[in-house]
């Protein structure tokens, strides 16, 4: 979390609804710590129904980031 502190730069923070633990238990933390540290660029996401390697979602992971770059212009 100590990183998060330090960025600036908008992060795309992804995982999948069967993530492994340790990441599923530290997204509010994470949440909190980029909030607190003026990061409005920060979004957490969920591809939902996808496995660790998003196996049969790449359509939606490719949307999910489009989606997130866009306002940015590029």
């Amino acid at each position: 979390m100590q990183s998060l502190k330090k960025i600036k730069t908008p992060v795309l923070d992804l995982s999948v609804r069967d993530d492994l633990p340790g990441v599923l238990e530290t997204n509010t933390l994470k949440a909190e710590t980029a909030k607190a540290a003026g990061n409005a660029g920060y979004r957490q996401v969920q591809i939902q129904g996808a496995n660790l390697f998003l196996a049969g979602k790449e359509d939606e992971l490719v949307e999910t980031v489009a989606g997130w770059i866009e306002p940015f212009g590029t």
